[in-house]
């Protein structure tokens, strides 16, 4: 019986390449907790394709923002409690954070108007990573 398990190897595996590609064992850890967080903040929307309609519709309006890692710091910078706070926080505390901070955007007045409906910056930024991660892009975009 090997004492390495296959999900031991994977990971094993990661580190050696990160380390073969002049990257460090830093920079893919710091990948892989920024797609953990992606995959946390995408989460909170069980019906992710109309989130996304929602998102297209703000990032049409917004097309500076048509970037993962831009909305993601703007949603919550890797430098901040924010951001500690969503990669440490389950799937349920991580959808009760994005609601908090969705409160404090409509305390502090910072409010998107998307199509006529008035969201918190951070849903209408929810809703434009969930639609860029489902693979969805504003009009004229193409990858």
């Amino acid at each position: 019986m090997s004492l390495l398990t296959r999900r031991a190897a994977i990971r094993m595996a990661g580190i050696v390449s990160a380390f073969l590609f002049n990257h460090s064992v830093f920079e893919f850890a710091e990948s892989r907790s920024r797609a953990e967080v992606i995959k946390k903040i995408t989460g909170f929307y069980s019906h992710k394709n109309d989130a996304a309609v929602i998102g297209l519709e703000y990032l049409n309006s917004a097309p500076e923002e048509v970037d993962m890692q831009k909305l993601i710091h703007l949603i919550c910078p890797s430098d901040s409690d924010k951001y500690r706070q969503l990669a440490d926080a389950s799937s349920d505390d991580a959808h009760d954070l994005i609601v908090g901070w969705q409160r404090e955007d409509f305390e502090h007045g910072r409010i998107a108007n998307v199509a006529g409906w008035l969201l918190s910056e951070t849903e209408a930024r929810v809703c434009a990573l969930t639609a860029l991660a489902v693979g969805h892009f504003p009009k004229g975009m193409k990858i």
